[in-house]
């Protein structure tokens, strides 16, 4: 027997299409903070996930802006203080007072698998 390609690609699609619908996920906007903080003190946020993706699946931040170079500013937390919210803070580990901006990120879904949802 001969087979056809073109049935062959019509099973193909039949099955991507057939494919599970994945969940929505994005990375919220950037969330900006703005710190002094003298030896030992934190700085950081809390970020919320909106409403149409309310489950925070992972976040992040950076510090785009610092006043020392030879600074010593750690990040000390990075974690989801709820199904809804990422935490993300910096501790000035020198002994000097340090100026800093920090940016934070989530990363959200529609999904609640990860939470027991």
């Amino acid at each position: 027997t001969m087979i056809r390609p073109g049935l062959i690609l019509a099973g193909a699609a039949t099955c991507l299409l057939a494919g599970p619908v994945l969940a929505a996920e994005a990375w919220q906007p950037p969330h900006k903070e703005s710190c002094s903080l003298a030896p030992g003190q934190d700085c950081g946020a809390d970020v919320k996930c909106p409403a149409d993706k309310p489950f925070a699946l992972g976040g992040g931040g950076g510090i785009p802006k610092i006043s020392d170079p030879n600074h010593r500013l750690a990040m000390t937390m990075n974690v989801a203080i709820s199904p809804n919210a990422w935490r993300v803070r910096w501790r000035n580990m020198g002994s000097s007072k340090v100026d800093a901006t920090v940016m934070i990120r989530a990363l959200c879904s529609d999904d609640g698998k990860a939470w027991g949802k």
